[in-house]
């Protein structure tokens, strides 16, 4: 009886313009052919949308069930029945954009706790209702323009109609600008990311007292373990050094690699003194060179430090050698950095030695230190967002010439003035801001600490190692004579079969000479 009832209206009065129920509206768009249907919810489908309603919705060609959907943010574009685009997501605002007879449509939708909004653009024209519940707007592809628009309050009992007063017997719109959504949508990003910020200063602050609790479980079943295993009349220090000094050496592919990478130091070494280059292992290198006499046996890097002099002396010293090149570039991802590594020629790609630079400085404190990593910041918030206005990639070398004269310009800017001093006047040794990363601890020392440099044992052979090595390795490990977490984690290098067979010919080539 009631569909009877419906019925006998659309055939009174076909112009959908004129329809109020939600029920006999659905039913008229059954029979539209060659028109396009866009549906955007605002705010929230409504706890008045029923089973029946969604049917109906089925029938034009919307997929979903929007039954109990309320914090949904809705998207549907329909044509003749069928589906044309449709997005249904609980979490986030839904967007579509499309192209149709030379018409650009942008459609989104935005529920009440993600900017409550819908907007169905055609070209500059917002035609959406934008109130809450179902928005939908009618374009006739036949005849090239906009027949209805109206909104379906399907949140309150009876399910108001809504629709903006016509002018001049065409359907009411709104001006768009596809620049103005940009700049809500990052508004609402810049707002996001205030909220996101809380979360996360939540979460780290329970993750450090988790990490402080496991660190304090873990020292604790480190110093049980020594316990046992310290000898008679040994004392807990000289326990934990011969502990590491005998742990077992690296196994297979990994040791291969480590057998390679050490060659190539060995010669490094012998190359440096030959030509009166300064530098000294650090990192990782150092505390196996320490720790180990050799590579840490997780470890497949190698790191030294050298003075920004020696790094361009050595560059022109290798420019055409035949056994081993200095390689350079520059990378934004991680921030800004200037990338120095030395390698057996032609094989960068296998296994190389990271040079980090150090520039001479004229003061020697705490407060020196921040100076430094404050002009870090700076220099990779100027790079960074030079990088994303011109649309250079981030995680590739730059080759844009621009681009390095720009991460020029940026370093000698931001550089403070105590880290340009010359080696006479300076005091001091400062890790440069155009490394790849800060480090932990303060990387700013007195010249004594680092120079003149020691000798220290690796894998058999002498490397040059800082003055102060424990002060070093101290500031930047703490204990150094403890398991770090990510020991077994720890990985710089793929390794496959191919590498493993460029390590093996780097090993007959070099082993014996010298």
């Amino acid at each position: 009886m009631y569909s009877r009832y419906r019925q006998a209206i659309i055939m009174a009065d076909p112009d959908i313009r004129h329809i109020e129920d939600i029920h006999i509206y659905l039913q008229q768009l059954v029979e539209l052919k060659e028109e396009i249907v866009i549906i955007s919810v605002k705010d929230t489908t409504g706890y008045r949308l029923t089973e029946e309603i969604s049917t109906e919705l089925n029938n034009i060609g919307v997929i979903n069930n929007l039954v109990g959907k309320h914090n949904n943010s809705f998207v549907s574009v329909t044509k003749g029945g069928s589906s044309l685009f449709e997005s249904l997501n609980m979490i986030k605002s839904t967007f579509h954009s499309f192209e149709f007879n030379g018409h650009v449509f942008y459609v989104n939708s935005k529920i009440y706790s993600n900017g409550n909004k819908s907007t169905i653009a055609i070209d500059d024209k917002d035609y959406s209702v934008n109130l809450r519940g179902l928005n939908i707007v009618i374009f006739d592809a036949k005849n090239d323009e906009v027949v209805d628009s109206v909104c379906f309050d399907t949140h309150v009992a009876g399910i108001e109609c809504h629709r903006l007063p016509a002018v001049g017997g065409k359907v009411a719109y709104r001006h768009f600008s596809v620049f103005d959504e940009i700049v809500s949508v990052e508004q609402k990003i810049d707002s996001d990311y205030v909220a996101l910020d809380k979360h996360i200063t939540k979460l780290e602050n329970a993750l450090s007292r988790l990490s402080s609790l496991i660190e304090v479980k873990s020292n604790h079943n480190q110093f049980l373990n020594l316990m046992n295993y310290k000898l008679e009349n040994e004392d807990y220090n000289a326990a934990s050094r011969r502990l590491f000094m005998n742990l077992p050496k690296a196994k297979g592919d990994l040791r291969t690699l480590q057998i390679a990478s050490s060659l190539l130091l060995r010669d490094f070494d012998r190359v440096c003194k030959e030509n009166g280059v300064q530098y000294w292992v650090n990192h990782g290198t150092l505390l196996g060179a320490v720790r180990h006499k050799g590579f840490i046996p997780w470890d497949d890097d190698m790191d030294v430090g050298m003075t920004r002099a020696d790094v361009l002396k050595l560059q022109e010293i290798l420019c055409d050698d035949e056994n081993y090149s200095l390689n350079e570039h520059y990378s934004i991802h991680y921030g800004p950095h200037h990338v120095y590594n030395f390698s057996y020629r032609g094989k960068a790609q296998l296994f190389r030695i990271d040079i980090f630079v150090w520039d001479y400085t004229s003061a020697v404190s705490e407060a020196a230190w921040q100076k430094q990593v404050d002009a870090r910041k700076k220099l990779c918030d100027a790079v960074h967002n030079y990088a994303v206005q011109n649309k250079i990639p981030l995680k590739t070398a730059i080759k844009d010439q621009a681009c390095l004269d720009f991460i020029e310009d940026s370093f000698n800017k931001n550089q403070p003035n105590e880290f340009k001093c010359s080696q006479k006047n300076a005091k001091g040794l400062v890790w440069a801001i155009d490394n790849v990363s800060v480090p932990r601890g303060n990387f700013c020392y007195s010249m004594g600490d680092f120079l003149p440099t020691v000798n220290v044992e690796f894998e058999g052979f002498i490397v040059q190692a800082p003055q102060k090595y424990s002060l070093v390795l101290e500031r930047q490990y703490g204990d150094y004579y403890s398991f770090p977490d990510d020991m077994f984690s720890h990985k710089h290098n793929k390794i496959d079969e191919m590498r493993v067979k460029g390590y093996e010919e780097v090993i007959s080539k070099y082993k014996g000479s010298y």
